[in-house]
């Protein structure tokens, strides 16, 4: 009983990490970050117009900040709800799941299993992209 919490835990943080667009915020962070690093070494720009664009770049990442945690935290509470009703009706103590979970096997064998199917699904989305491209 104690994998199919774990089981459902990492795979509903998966699920909520991806349909919250998790990743998809912190890849438009990281390019604002470029943009405002391409904004200060640009050599046309002056220094008032390059600050402007800097205040706003800035003020855009702490947004992000924001939209990235506050999407992660409901990912990682999605994650809990298995582990507290199993514990709440008295099928896994939530000690128990978390002990289970921390062991090291446990956290290499989760993360190789996570990796492998990441990669799948990237390889899939390649290949059908390829074979299907869009008109």
């Amino acid at each position: 009983m104690i994998y199919l919490v774990t089981t459902l835990s990492i795979l509903l943080f998966i699920l909520f990490f991806f349909l919250l667009n998790v990743v998809k915020s912190s890849v438009q962070a990281l390019r604002t970050c470029n943009m405002a690093m391409s904004t200060i070494t640009n050599p046309d720009l002056d220094d008032e117009e390059k600050e402007n664009i800097v205040q706003r770049a800035s003020l855009s990442l702490l947004k992000s900040f924001a939209s990235i945690l506050f999407r992660s935290l409901l990912s990682l509470g999605g994650s809990v709800a298995p582990i507290l009703a199993f514990d709440y009706f008295n099928y896994v103590p939530m000690q128990a799941t978390y002990d289970f979970m921390s062991r090291l096997d446990v956290i290499i064998i989760a993360t190789a299993i996570v990796t492998l199917l990441y990669l799948f699904a990237r390889l899939f989305q390649y290949t059908r992209a390829r074979l299907c491209p869009s008109k």
